[in-house]
């Protein structure tokens, strides 16, 4: 689904300052620019821009509702990895024949992967790629159309390559560490995992408060300071862990209830924490469900707003906006309740040893 409609999937850049007035601006200025790059350009004078496609560059073409929404966009050439490999497999089959059936080393084959690739460069073709984005009534985020890390990155980058330091001097991906330092005003290189079943994982915050989450509501305590907060493990559940030998890293339970089956148990009991699930979180009359993961990447998610008929999809865009901001906020004193629990590592215990034998 993409972000106008559906379940969202999105990241979140955040900045502990509004980000400047002349962001809108930069952005639809780098749009312009970006389009006069032209197919005969050679790539390394394509710009790299900011826009929508198809879209002439605007600042009314750049907003949805109340909300800017734009996208990055990154041009370069790149030649289609299938035509590579197959042309790879042809020259090192033809290189092995003219040699008498002797094998080829890797270094070998490297150098032929290289000239092949080198040799096809004028069948390269222009790809465009980027990530849709919306930044926050708050000026504070920038809501991102992914979860993959390394898009999280380049739409970073291109972000700001594309508007003045000064407009966004802090602009920072949002990870379970930011929260940390925020919250504790400590680094988050200090912190110390927990040690979950007598087994020590080095894998850190964000297990530790996905596991502490599950195990406060599994246990029906509430979160200090957030009383009337329902939260429950609604859906799929990862547990990873170590590489200890003693079964696999990484356990993913999808079917019936798995949250109560003897797997579960027996990964926990094994040192595991939750590295992603599905959690429905209830704040008064407000529902919230996601999937979680352990660096704050958010998918299929879905707030209380309802589409109304016959809103344009600008309204109904605010409505959806507005509960993926909600729901930031949410997390966010969630997460300080998590930093502030001292006891947080013996409660998963007890409740592991009680619980779940």
């Amino acid at each position: 689904m993409t972000i106008e409609k559906g379940k969202i999937n999105y990241s979140v850049l955040v900045s502990l300052k509004p980000i400047g007035d002349g962001f809108e601006d930069s952005i639809v200025n780098e749009a312009y620019a970006d389009r006069k790059a032209s197919l005969d350009t050679p790539v390394e004078d394509f710009s790299t821009g900011i826009s929508l496609s198809d879209i002439e560059a605007s600042k009314e073409n750049f907003s949805l509702g109340s909300y800017f929404y734009a996208a990055t966009r990154k041009k370069q050439f790149k030649m289609p990895k299938s035509k590579i490999k197959e042309e790879v497999a042809i020259a090192i089959h033809q290189e092995i024949a003219r040699n008498g059936g002797t094998a080829l080393n890797s270094k070998r084959r490297k150098e032929i992967a290289e000239n092949i690739e080198a040799m096809l460069q004028d069948e390269a073709v222009l790809e465009t790629s980027g990530s849709r984005f919306v930044l926050s009534q708050d000026r504070k985020r920038i809501i991102i159309e992914e979860t993959s890390a390394s898009k999280i990155d380049e739409a970073l980058i291109l972000i700001t390559s594309a508007v003045p330091m000064e407009t966004i001097p802090d602009l920072k991906v949002y990870t379970p560490e930011f929260l940390y330092e925020i919250a504790t005003g400590e680094s988050a290189s200090g912190y110390e995992p927990f040690t979950v079943s007598g087994r020590y994982s080095a894998e850190g915050i964000g297990r530790d408060f996905l596991t502490w989450l599950w195990a406060i509501s599994d246990s029906q305590k509430n979160i200090d300071g957030m009383e009337g907060l329902l939260v429950a493990l609604t859906g799929m559940i990862q547990l990873s862990g170590e590489n200890d030998g003693t079964g696999p890293v990484t356990v993913i339970l999808k079917d019936g209830a798995p949250s109560i089956g003897a797997e579960v148990n027996a990964g926990l009991r094994q040192g595991k924490k939750v590295s992603k699930a599905e959690f429905s979180i209830a704040d008064k009359d407000l529902v919230y469900k996601i999937i979680i993961d352990d660096q704050f990447h958010f998918r299929a998610f879905a707030g209380p707003y309802v589409p109304e008929k016959g809103l344009d999809i600008g309204s109904n865009f605010d409505g959806r906006m507005f509960d993926c901001v909600a729901f930031m906020t949410l997390i966010e004193r969630m997460f300080k309740a998590f930093c502030d629990d001292k006891t947080k590592q013996q409660t998963i215990n007890e409740w592991i040893s009680t619980s779940r034998n």
